[in-house]
């Protein structure tokens, strides 16, 4: 996997889920000078006060805040130990195939969830030949112009295309909020790197098709996004 390189902060950066910000979890000494120097000038106490994908969704497609606060906050946990059990597989995949494991986590539900996402992964790394995957990284836009902060599910390759994936459990139909996250993830990964994202993915074992391609946003949505992000600065 160190034939490609990929500016991951997940090790120095951790979100938080309440304040939907980014957190300082440990020094920036081994980050380039550029970044450690980003990061350490938007700073505000221990928190990065920087625009984040989480925020700029949530002010474009705001429907979702008329869900019971308590409902959104129950999304959000299941969502997180979902997550958890996904990248665990991802990480400790043995042969061709990530394997799932159900480590701690008791309830039947989320185990079915997770394990089905893993499941139909594990059919897209035989249709498009994957050879590397990454998942669970956190990357800063590479333009001070444009600043914002996001987290990517999963990033594979099979040498010739890139594709991008996010992994959601919800039946409420937000497909065009989903693909607008991608929309935002795509700019994160191709300002940090030469790769160009050549297909993003919906995996959502809720919906009637588990697998989908992002929705192609409006130009009004792209012009929300984009002055959304402004606004925030």
């Amino acid at each position: 996997m160190a034939k490609y390189q990929i500016e991951d902060l997940s090790q120095i950066l951790t979100y938080n889920e309440k304040t939907f910000a980014y957190n300082l979890a440990t020094p920036t000494d081994d980050l380039d000078y550029y970044l450690a120097q980003l990061i350490t000038d938007n700073l505000q106490g221990d928190t990065l006060n920087v625009p984040t994908i989480s925020e700029i969704v949530n002010q474009v497609y705001p429907f979702i805040n008329k869900q019971s606060s308590e409902i959104v906050q129950n999304l959000i946990n299941r969502t997180r130990r979902i997550k958890a059990l996904v990248f665990h597989a991802i990480n400790n995949q043995r042969g061709a195939e990530f394997q799932f494991d159900e480590l701690t986590e008791k309830d039947k539900f989320i185990i079915k969830l997770a394990k089905s996402i893993v499941h139909d992964l594990n059919k897209f790394l035989y249709k498009y030949e994957i050879k590397h995957s990454f998942c669970n990284l956190v990357l800063i836009n590479n333009d001070v112009n444009n600043l914002f902060i996001g987290t990517i599910d999963f990033l594979a390759t099979n040498g010739k295309e890139w594709f991008l994936c996010s992994f959601k459990n919800s039946r409420s139909g937000f497909n065009q909020k989903y693909s607008a996250e991608l929309y935002l993830q795509k700019q994160l990964i191709e300002s940090n790197t030469k790769y160009k994202i050549t297909k993003m993915l919906i995996f959502n074992p809720l919906e009637e098709r588990v697998v989908v391609e992002s929705n192609i946003l409006s130009n009004y949505e792209l012009f929300k996004l984009f002055e959304t992000k402004f606004a925030q600065k």
